[in-house]
């Protein structure tokens, strides 16, 4: 997990070292904005999920988790508006025979401000950075025999503010790359187990982005089919940290595919 972070990073710190402002102002390039597929995506993915939730166990549990977001944005005059829905559920997330159920929702909304242009390997870079907020709720039920319930759950959730970045690249007039960097630094966060013993020890805490963040970072391609229609392909790595009250902390790697209709 460390491995994957650092290479992360270094990947940023290495294509940053190829930006160079073109001196374009912001507003020039507002129409821009048509290049983040704006109207409504659908998207379904599978990939890779771990957690470590140290309610039950401090292994390490894994499995396939797939992946259903639908979102929708708009243009306006000087910024485009997004809202995001993602759901993630599965039963067979294991550490060897003994299974946990995972089910994650995600909802989304922020602002979208395009960035002077930028030129990067000698093609054009729009850049896009603004405010978001998001609702995130993670649950974790596992069965226990010695629990009166029968089963174990233990419940995480982030109320953030955040920001959220995008990029995008035109190779040719179809075919473009695009970014995305999301994370939320200042969040309300919620842990609540089906056995706690005080209310302080689940009680609600403002975290800041160390304390508590779940994180996004997505390269892929988007190809237009028609004047109204793209399609888009995508790797997207996730990160999920809260280590006040009982520390949880889960990734995923996931292929996604997409289709938008624009309007």
């Amino acid at each position: 997990m460390e491995r994957i972070r650092s290479l992360n990073v270094l990947s940023l710190v290495t294509c940053l070292g190829f930006l160079l402002p073109s001196g374009h102002a912001a507003s020039q390039e507002i129409s821009s904005a048509a290049l983040l597929g704006t109207g409504i995506t659908a998207e379904y993915g599978l990939g890779s999920y771990a957690v470590i939730d140290e309610y039950f166990s401090t292994e390490k549990y894994s499995g396939t988790l797939p992946y259903v977001r639908l979102n929708w944005s708009r243009a306006h005059e000087k910024a485009v508006y997004q809202l995001g829905l993602e759901a993630r559920t599965s039963s067979e997330i294991r550490n060897y025979s003994v299974k946990t159920a995972i089910t994650q929702f995600s909802f989304i909304q922020g602002f979208l401000y395009p960035l002077p242009r930028m030129v990067l390997f000698g093609r054009d870079l729009h850049l896009f950075l603004g405010p978001c907020s998001e609702i995130f709720i993670l649950m974790n039920t596992q069965d226990l025999a010695v629990s009166a319930l029968g089963f174990g759950l233990s419940v995480s959730a982030l109320l953030s503010l955040g920001v959220r970045a995008e990029l995008v690249m035109p190779l040719s007039s179809k075919l473009g790359v695009e970014g995305l960097l999301q994370a939320g630094f200042l969040s309300l966060g919620i842990r609540a187990v089906d056995d706690e013993t005080s209310d302080d020890a689940t009680a609600p805490k403002l975290l800041t982005a160390l304390a508590g963040t779940n994180a996004s970072l997505r390269l892929g391609l988007r190809y237009r089919l028609s004047a109204a229609f793209s399609g888009r392909l995508a790797y997207q790595f996730t990160l999920t940290r809260i280590t006040p009250w009982i520390p949880l902390l889960a990734t995923s790697d996931t292929i996604l595919a997409g289709l938008t209709w624009s309007f």
